[in-house]
């Protein structure tokens, strides 16, 4: 691989939190003859390197600085805290794939059109850093923040390893910058038909506003959107529908055997209770069941009237969660 003009030790190095030790030799040219063969340009160590840019007043603007890199050779140490600023080359250039960068900082660095694949971004911070034409293809980015990130359609994410798809925002409690950048991935991962991921990332930016009304006070939304979540998980689990039917049916069935059914007759079994929820739910009506008992059913069917909304309203919520899951 070829890396000109120093771009890569500039990726590795800029924030000034880890130096970068690598197999490669870095090189010297004239500014109008960049075209030499590596045979014909005059090496320099790292240490020609620092006092070039010294001697440059502190950056690499401006040295024609040409390097030959073997990618598979490079590795990171977080001792040093140098800070060399070296000059950028075009994006295609760059390969550096399967390299640890978790935890660093990139806010702002241009990665666009760099192949990043297998790398380990976990927790790294990407914070307005330039990911157009980049390749994320199995880069772990589990925990990284990618708050106003420059990505786009030819961001590469397809194969990308989310882990938990919980963001560095989002466990800093950085609620309204999470909300943000999960929309955002939600919107990729759906342009690009992968639905089953834009669903996790729909879920937690749903989950993450809740929680900054939470963070701003607003107890009462806050308990609105906490309800939400568990009877429909805004919107994508039919699993939690399909318990939410069922608490609801028999939490009502316990109300109707413990207060009891008939009042005028004392309490019934719990089967018939139970069947009196059921029926009540799907809002079917009783038919002979009630009329053949000859009893006034009471305050009951006022609960049942009530039961009948809420069954109406989560048998819906059930089909549009189902159909949303299974039909795209």
């Amino acid at each position: 691989m070829v890396v000109t003009r120093g771009k890569l030790l500039q990726i590795l190095v800029k924030t000034g939190a880890f130096s970068v030790h690598f197999e490669g030799t870095f090189f010297f040219t004239d500014e109008n003859d960049q075209q030499l063969s590596a045979q014909q340009l005059r090496p320099l160590n790292r240490d020609d390197i620092k006092s070039l840019i010294s001697a440059n007043q502190g950056t690499a603007e401006g040295l024609p600085l040409y390097a030959q890199v073997n990618k598979r050779n490079i590795s990171i140490s977080s001792e040093s805290r140098e800070y060399i600023e070296c000059l950028w080359s075009e994006p295609q250039d760059v390969t550096i794939t399967r390299i640890d960068f978790s935890n660093q900082d990139f806010t702002g660095i241009d990665f666009q059109g760099a192949d990043l694949r297998g790398a380990n971004l976990k927790n790294a911070v990407l914070w307005q850093a330039k990911l157009r034409g980049a390749n994320l293809w199995n880069a772990m980015i589990e925990g990284a923040k990618l708050w106003r990130a420059d990505f786009d359609s030819t961001t590469q994410f397809e194969g990308t390893n989310w882990g938990n798809y919980q963001l560095g925002e989002e466990k800093e409690e950085l609620y309204d910058e999470a909300t943000s950048t999960y929309r955002r991935l939600m919107i990729w991962h759906r342009e690009k038909g992968l639905f089953a991921k834009e669903e996790y990332f729909h879920y937690r930016e749903w989950w993450t506003w809740c929680q900054s009304l939470k963070q701003q006070k607003k107890y009462l939304s806050f308990a609105q959107y906490l309800i939400l979540n568990w009877v429909f998980g805004y919107g994508i689990s039919y699993r939690k529908v399909i318990r939410t039917v069922f608490l609801v049916v028999v939490g009502f069935a316990l109300i109707y055997f413990l207060l009891p059914l008939y009042p005028d007759y004392g309490y019934v079994e719990f089967l018939k209770c139970l069947y009196f929820s059921a029926i009540s739910f799907t809002a079917l009506g009783y038919g002979a069941w009630v009329s053949t008992t000859g009893a006034d059913l009471g305050w009951p069917k006022y609960i049942g009237v009530i039961e009948a909304f809420v069954g109406v309203f989560l048998l819906a919520l059930f089909i549009t969660t189902f159909t949303r899951r299974w039909t795209r």
